[in-house]
């Protein structure tokens, strides 16, 4: 209950330590700041204390605690900025007598409020921890125990009825064979799923199947309490066991060390067959401390259930992961939980509305505790639409469910820094696929990995990608893009329960404020207890009305704003404008750390944006079709992102190229102004990881200032061929670069030549995009060794690269586009082609014959031809699986020849623009 408080008081204390570390600024307020620093410790160390949890998690004392650590953190960013925006007065100011007393009284003054602003806070907070103690008086006493243990956070409403799941069948027949085995052996099994996909469940039917007791004499289902728990105590209970299956009374056995238990366990398994299942793991050293108990050299199988694949699956000889279920299945369900079927719901009222359907399945996501809890419920309503709309469109439906204590519980297994990691993601719209790499920057300009150092990570974008592998290894998020074939995951998104039990949580514990319009209460804006300390603000609908029903300080505390608003009208446009303004209206300055504004249509930034000076890390324009900025974007020295890709803006400020903590620049075929002076001396850029989108001519500085950006990891730059050679001399210097898309077009746009050089020292280079004439022949000694994907676009090659390119021992992913080759025949040598998975193959005009030698592309499960019109023979397809095999605009006999080729095969085949598809619809999702 106290998360926010707890992610709060960090962040807090974190600022005012690192400001005295650094000897600035707070220096000469370092006994006042010491003093609260020293309130603040007591009060983290009080909101983890679980004797106080009744107190800590009373709402009306989380809003006064959070009140007055928003309190101190807004004085000490409101003093740091006042005491820079007096030293960047104009010296020339400085310079006038009569001013010079006016600026010193002013300071005075400012150093003043400030001492005394920090006292006050400090006085506050002492109360508030004397207020705490004195009510807990009454309250002294042990701990709260730990988790009981027959509890089971992955109990649900519709467990105990198992015949009525479906679409477990896969899971089952995996979970079976896995287990019961013919030979006489020891198995581990990891079985592992998401919250709420039914993994106890697909676990009970297995074992308490038939053939499961006749496999096995002896079983044993262990429920391993969360929290604290040691060996003995899974002893027992597995021995408990074992002993009601054998009909032997066993006594005394609570009393017995670990050693007696272990020889008592092997004394009761003598020559038997046995099957013990542990559920709902939460260590990582779970199996270590109690495989050695358990007698491996006996018959019997292990089981081990766990939200995190982590925890389980590297002890297991075999791994089978629940998935949710389909829609048939969840329909399926769903009728069965409000006691009806297919025929009588279709004679109902309910069958005519076509939404209805959809809104269900939706609304449970494939989960089948969802479905069975929200079964259940309208099984009690009366069959109208108003009813069941109501159920179903209410956000509480699921709050007093086991369902939302059930993923309380796992969100309380996170860590606080994963915590406020997952949290932030409640930011983005249901349903949405988030882009890595927009979240990991918004999650640096947030301050949330500004202890990467400590965690040993080179920077602070590693860091954040260790913390979002851990949100998928305990399944709390799904990929939708990447991870399985062509590459790292790029986009993820949050299940749709757990994505409304984790943004009721954000709002409930004032993290965040979403702003949209909750239909289901008339219309009404819904607030959140804490709005008049809202941190973040999220907009989904149109921000006037925010405006119209917020205070002054209830904007200008605000460090992060992000919008969603899309719509394309005059209204948007202008209201982002205003309410920018309105932040820095009463101080004269803001606060904000993020703007983003991705797809907005073109938003009317403030020209005064360049008071955020100290404070702004994060500004994201990208899709907006902006015309221009702000000049005084160029007065944003701490920004760390800056995306203005896919914008019409061609000019950005000068002081843009200079800044020194700019990590991720993406512009749109910008030019950089001839009156700039990159070098390694000023620093200019020095920070930067990412700068994408940069037009290259001939005097342009970046020519030679390439080489400058030794930190850069991904680059994308169009470049004129006269440039090309000096511009592939400074890439050359650049070691840690881990992409690069290098386009040469001449002053026209059109493609030109390309003259590669030596890349053979890119050790760290993966990804490369080439555009333009390459040479007739690839040159494999000029390639990366380490290169998982490869692009070439119009390169012109006349020469069949596939000999060279099978070579390739890591190769992952190979595009040919338009172009790319322009001979007629194509050969894969036999064996070649080892990794690749992926292969696209788009518009070779010429291309007439494809030969697939014996053993090549063995590994190959995405392939794609595009717009080859001439290609009439494919060879060495047939015996082939693919994931996805895709043909578009295709001649008719090729694809009469492939579909010979797959007919009766599993491939996923489909032929597009021609009319036919080999496979079914709806199975594939279209």
């Amino acid at each position: 209950m106290t998360t926010a408080l707890q992610i709060q008081l960090v962040t807090v204390i974190d600022k005012l330590t690192d400001q005295l570390l650094s000897k600035v600024r707070l220096v000469p307020y370092q006994r006042e700041v010491d003093s609260v620093i020293k309130e603040l410790k007591n009060l983290e160390e009080l909101s983890r204390d679980k004797r106080r949890v009744k107190i800590l998690s009373r709402e009306d004392w989380q809003f006064q605690c959070l009140k007055v650590v928003f309190q101190v953190e807004d004085i000490v960013d409101t003093f740091l900025i006042q005491e820079l925006m007096l030293q960047k007065r104009p010296k020339r100011i400085l310079k006038i007598k009569k001013v010079r007393p006016l600026i010193s009284l002013t300071s005075i003054w400012t150093q003043l409020h400030f001492d005394h602003e920090l006292k006050l806070a400090s006085k506050h907070l002492t109360d508030l921890l004397l207020k705490v103690k004195d009510i807990d008086g009454d309250h002294d006493g042990p701990p709260a125990p730990a988790a009981s243990a027959g509890a089971s956070s992955s109990k649900d409403d519709g467990e105990n009825d198992l015949s009525d799941i479906v679409g477990f069948e896969e899971e089952t027949k995996k979970l079976c064979s896995g287990l019961i085995t013919k030979y006489g052996s020891f198995l581990v099994v990891a079985l592992t799923g998401m919250a709420g996909s039914g993994k106890t469940t697909v676990a009970r039917m297995v074992f308490n199947r038939e053939e499961t007791k006749k496999h096995f004499m002896l079983r044993a289902w262990v429920q391993v309490p969360r929290g604290s728990y040691d060996l003995s105590y899974l002893l027992e209970r597995i021995i408990e066991q074992f002993s009601s299956t054998k009909l032997e009374e066993e006594k005394s056995i609570v009393s017995s060390s670990p050693d007696e238990l272990k020889k008592r366990l092997e004394e009761l398994i003598g020559r038997h067959k046995f099957l013990i299942v542990f559920d709902d793991i939460w260590d990582s050293n779970f199996w270590v401390t109690v495989r050695d108990a358990i007698p491996s050299g006996r018959i019997g199988s292990v089981l081990l259930i766990s939200q995190n694949s982590y925890y389980v699956s590297y002890a297991t000889q075999s791994h089978v992961e629940v998935h949710r279920l389909s829609d048939d299945d969840s329909w399926k369900l769903f009728l069965k939980k409000v006691h009806t079927t297919e025929d009588e719901f279709n004679k109902t009222e309910l069958s005519q509305n076509v939404y209805l359907k959809e809104k269900i399945l939706r609304k449970c996501d494939g989960l089948p505790l969802a479905i069975v809890i929200l079964g259940n419920l309208l099984s009690t309503k009366q069959s109208s639409q108003s009813e069941w709309f109501k159920v179903i469109d209410d956000p509480s439906t699921f709050a007093q469910s086991s369902f939302f204590s059930f993923f309380e519980s796992n969100f309380d297994q996170l860590t606080l820094q994963l915590k406020r990691c997952f949290l932030y993601m409640s930011l983005f719209p249901r349903a949405s696929d988030i882009h890595l790499k927009r979240l990991y920057r918004l999650w640096i300009a947030e301050g949330f990995m500004d202890d990467y150092e400590k965690h040993h990570q080179r920077t602070p974008e590693d860091l954040a990608g260790i913390y979002i592998a851990e949100l998928f290894t305990v399944n709390l998020l799904e990929v939708t893009e990447g991870r399985s074939l062509t590459g790292p995951t790029k986009k993820c998104r949050i299940p749709g329960l757990m994505y409304d039990f984790i943004q009721a949580k954000s709002m409930d514990l004032g993290y965040a404020y979403v702003h949209h319009r909750n239909f289901y209460y008339d219309n009404i804006i819904t607030r959140s207890s804490f709005a008049p300390n809202v941190r973040r603000l999220v907009q989904y609908s149109d921000i006037k009305n925010y405006l119209s029903v917020s205070v002054p300080d209830d904007v200008q505390s605000i460090r992060s704003y992000i919008s969603f608003d899309t719509r394309k009208r005059d209204g948007p446009t202008l209201q982002v404008g205003v309410f920018l303004n309105r932040i820095m209206a009463k101080r004269g300055f803001g606060l904000l750390r993020v703007i983003d504004l991705e797809c907005v249509y073109k938003p009317v930034l403030p020209e005064t944006i360049g008071k955020l000076f100290l404070h702004l890390r994060y500004l994201g324009l990208r899709w907006t079709f902006l015309d221009s900025l702000p000049a005084s974007v160029g007065d944003l020295p701490y920004l760390e992102t800056l995306d203005v890709k896919h914008t019409n803006i061609t000019n950005l400020p000068s002081s843009i190229w200079k800044a020194k903590n700019l990590r991720h620049f993406y512009v749109n075929e910008v030019h950089v102004d001839t009156s700039i002076q990159l070098g390694s001396s000023s620093g200019s850029l020095a920070n930067l990881q990412t700068l994408w989108g940069l037009v290259i001519g001939i005097n342009s500085p970046m020519v030679n200032g390439l080489q400058s950006l030794t930190n850069l990891r991904k680059l994308g730059v169009t470049c004129h061929p006269e440039p090309m050679k000096a511009v592939i001399d400074s890439i050359s210097h650049l070691k840690d670069l881990k992409s690069l898309r290098l386009r040469s077009v001449d002053e026209y746009g059109l493609p030109s030549n390309l003259e590669l050089g030596d890349m053979r020292e890119h050790s760290e280079l993966t990804d490369l995009y080439l555009l333009g004439v390459l040479p007739k022949a690839l040159n494999l000694e000029q390639l990366p060794k380490g290169l998982r994907v490869l692009t070439l676009s119009v390169s012109n090659l006349t020469e069949d690269p596939m000999p060279i390119l099978g070579n390739m021992g890591f190769l992952n992913v190979l595009k040919l586009y338009g172009r790319s080759y322009l001979g007629k025949k194509m050969t894969c040598l036999a064996y070649s082609f080892n990794l690749l998975k992926v292969l696209k193959i788009w518009k070779l005009e010429n291309l007439e014959e494809w030969n697939i030698e014996n053993g090549a592309l063995s590994w190959l499960q995405e392939l794609e031809i595009r717009c080859c019109n001439r290609l009439k023979v494919v060879s060495g397809l047939k015996g082939r699986y693919f994931l996805d095999l895709t043909l578009t605009s295709m001649p008719e006999d090729l694809v009469k020849n492939i579909k010979a080729c797959f007919q009766g095969s599993d491939s996923r085949v489909v032929i597009k623009e021609n009319k036919w598809v080999f496979a079914d619809a709806s199975q594939d999702g279209m």
